[in-house]
């Protein structure tokens, strides 16, 4: 990738490789959104999956001796924590996409 024509080509058609930089910027974005058939879905995938097992099976020993804090909901708070934050990377990885190449 040249980075010369990709910080000049300002979101044009004109650009050369305009359609080559739009699909790999996009590829990109789809692999960190987490979607299928892409890597980055198989990652985070087994991440909350094994959160949301260990919360489900976890019992009530408390973690860090925090009473109220039990090993379940110890897993619980991770697993929405990815969650959301898994969410909110996608978010801002399209609006990135979005904003490079929306010709703003």
């Amino acid at each position: 990738m040249r980075w010369g024509a990709w910080s000049t080509c300002g979101g044009s058609a004109a650009c050369e490789d305009y359609a080559d930089h739009l699909l790999d910027f996009l590829f990109g974005c789809l692999a960190l959104a987490g979607v299928v058939p892409f890597a980055g879905f198989w990652s985070k995938d087994g991440i909350l999956a094994t959160l949301y097992q260990r919360g489900a099976e976890a019992g009530t020993a408390p973690v860090l001796g925090i009473a109220w804090l039990g090993e379940g909901t110890f897993y619980q708070i991770l697993y929405w924590t990815g969650a959301f934050t898994a969410l909110l990377t996608a978010f801002y990885t399209f609006r990135a996409f979005s904003a490079r190449f929306s010709g703003r």
